[in-house]
């Protein structure tokens, strides 16, 4: 009976350490939110005709409401200040989760900046945007740092 005890112990030790460590990964960001702020809403929006993949200045100079006014479609922003076109097979994957838009259109100033050094303030806008314990977060910080 001591034995199923302690593992019981364990296993919930093991639950609330990691539930802490999420909780405190969140708050304790040293990026701010405007370097991810237009992939954070991004889930829930619904029936997207297009989205619009790069860093900041796909935030700057493509007003997805403007688009919807003007000429009736609905898009996206999915951008973050210095996000890396290595890493485009994972931004696809992860729209692709939640949506099934009809075009894509990745900004080519974003393919520049995937050199051969690791840049943290690109990474970590994207990949703070992205729930903790997501496999694509997961896969493509592994792919970043391994190329």
């Amino acid at each position: 009976m001591t034995k199923i005890k302690t593992l019981a112990n364990a296993i919930i030790f093991i639950a609330l350490s990691l539930l802490l460590f999420t909780i405190l990964t969140w708050l304790l960001r040293t990026n701010d939110y405007l370097g991810r702020a237009a992939i954070v809403g991004f889930e829930n929006e619904k029936d997207i005709d297009a989205v619009f993949i790069g860093p900041s200045t796909v935030m700057d100079y493509y007003e997805p409401l403007a688009a919807w006014g003007e000429y009736g479609f609905t898009s996206y922003n999915y951008s973050g200040v210095g996000i890396r076109g290595n890493l485009a097979v994972e931004y696809l994957e992860d729209i692709r989760r939640t949506h099934e838009p009809k075009v894509y259109v990745v900004e080519l100033t974003t393919f520049e900046r995937a050199d051969s050094e690791v840049n943290e303030s690109g990474l970590r806008n994207w990949a703070d945007s992205l729930p903790v314990w997501s496999f694509i977060r997961a896969k493509g910080l592994g792919y970043y740092l391994k190329t």
